[in-house]
């Protein structure tokens, strides 16, 4: 989705502003923080759920944050939890932080692409919990759309949307305060910019 596509942009990005290569004996961290989803609940993310918990696959995958990159060497898979983020936690650039509803794909996601690049990343992937209070307050003002936020949004959700992702990346082994780029959209982001990229 969206989320996944703007943070491996943003990653990368990011990366090379704080002069670093992450690739083995230069560890990075990177953190992609999603503040603004103003959105619908697309009729895919719906089905992925539905999917999800009728599946059968190996419990382990659950709490793998490399099962995206089962090839990648070990040396690389630097990172313990999926997200890196737990219920709450705290970043001294963004404060307090909290899961995001799309960071459990985006992290494996973008761990694949670390890997297959040779980049040795600590990944976090959250929000901080005024994400959800603007996307309850940009539903409460849309309550037209209600009745069709499992399905499709209306013209009005798929105008009026928008979404803001703030990456940051530093360099373990660099004094260098690192870099730090915000990468936004308007539109509803799972329409407007997953379908643009």
């Amino acid at each position: 989705g969206f989320c996944a596509l703007a943070g491996d942009l943003g990653a990368q990005l990011v990366l090379a502003e704080a002069g670093t290569s992450a690739t083995l004996g230069a560890e990075a961290r990177v953190d992609a923080w999603l503040e603004t989803y103003n959105g619908g609940v697309s009729a895919g993310v719906i089905n992925t759920g539905k999917t999800m918990r009728n599946a059968s696959f190996p419990k382990e995958w659950n709490t793998d944050p490399y099962v995206l990159a089962p090839q990648a060497l070990p040396e690389l898979k630097v990172d313990t939890s999926v997200t890196g983020v737990g219920k709450l936690g705290w970043d001294r650039h963004e404060g307090i932080v909290t899961q995001n509803i799309f960071g459990p794909y985006d992290a494996r996601l973008l761990r694949r692409t670390f890997t297959t690049l040779g980049q040795t990343v600590h990944f976090r992937a959250g929000s901080p919990p005024s994400m959800y209070a603007k996307w309850t307050a940009f539903l409460a003002a849309h309550p037209g759309s209600w009745s069709t936020l499992t399905k499709c949004p209306t013209q009005t959700i798929l105008e009026n949307g928008a979404w803001q992702m703030r990456v940051r990346a530093e360099s373990k082994s660099s004094a260098s305060s690192g870099a730090a780029l915000v990468l936004s959209g308007s539109g509803d982001p799972g329409y407007h910019f997953t379908a643009a990229g």
